[in-house]
């Protein structure tokens, strides 16, 4: 009888264990959903104001994406979003969190990054995703990613309007030519299209 209970026990512990898992996770890539970004990043950000420690959040948008879902359909889609998010996560460090906000749209959130080695990542990353070659039914299909960065040396970090700065620098990047990268700070230039 006591056997009985102590595996009752086992098995609703690491069944709530892959509950809060799945609870944390976009279902998808298996990165950080919204919600759990969002803990994380108020986490961070808000130990960051005290330390006074710089950090840099980037925002990315898959560009012309809509045009890979409609020319060749969703199953294509969701292969390359997967694709994106592994190539995303090989380059960032292991201390930095990265999340699927929805759609093609992905947040990371580096602590202890200045906005140089924000810089040096997003290059890295751009260089990753452009080699990026989906063959999907005889056809290659490649990708080019749009970035906003916001740096913060140790300021205020107030999540919301850090995420309104990011998603403002991203939709510069795009209007600059896409698959490039644009600062939020107007102290820092803004990088056009890449080659």
């Amino acid at each position: 009888m006591l056997g009985a209970c102590i595996f009752v026990l086992m098995l609703s512990e690491r069944l709530n264990r892959q509950l809060m898992v799945q609870a944390m996770r976009d279902e998808l890539t298996g990165l950080y959903n919204r919600r759990a970004f969002e803990e994380i990043a108020y986490r961070e950000l808000s130990g960051a104001t005290r330390t006074g420690e710089a950090f840099a959040v980037l925002m990315f948008d898959v560009d012309n994406f809509k045009q890979v879902n409609d020319k060749f359909g969703h199953h294509a889609g969701d292969l390359l979003l997967k694709l994106v998010a592994k190539t995303l996560r090989e380059c960032l460090r292991d201390e930095d969190y990265l999340c699927r906000w929805g759609g093609d749209e992905f947040y990371a959130l580096l602590p202890r990054a200045s906005a140089t080695q924000a810089e040096q990542v997003v290059k890295r990353i751009d260089a990753a995703i452009a080699a990026i070659e989906l063959l999907y039914e005889g056809n290659k299909i490649h990708v080019g990613i749009s970035t906003g960065i916001v740096s913060n040396s140790g300021g205020n970090a107030d999540f919301d309007a850090i995420l309104r700065k990011a998603d403002m620098a991203m939709y510069r990047a795009k209007q600059a030519g896409r698959h490039g990268y644009a600062f939020a700070s107007s102290k820092r230039p803004t990088a056009g299209s890449q080659p």
